[in-house]
């Protein structure tokens, strides 16, 4: 019995097309805050990336605020 598809989800219409090497200052604050705010929600890594339109690996190297603990996922 094959297992069910997980889920995929689009990127936002405020991320899509915002992941270039020089962003604003805004643009990676609201990424970051965004980040944060669903990580602590209970949003695995891999869901906030294709929120973001942004990989995994971004969102583990971005500046998150100390106060979020990473999660063993």
């Amino acid at each position: 019995m094959p297992y069910p598809s997980r889920p995929v989800f689009e990127p936002l219409e405020e991320f899509k097309g915002s992941a270039t090497v020089r962003q604003s200052p805004e643009q990676r604050a609201r990424l970051i805050a965004f980040a944060a705010e669903q990580y602590v929600a209970g949003r695995s890594l891999r869901q906030i990336a294709e929120l973001t339109d942004r990989t995994q690996t971004v969102l583990c190297t971005c500046q998150v605020p100390r106060p979020v603990a990473r999660r063993c996922d």
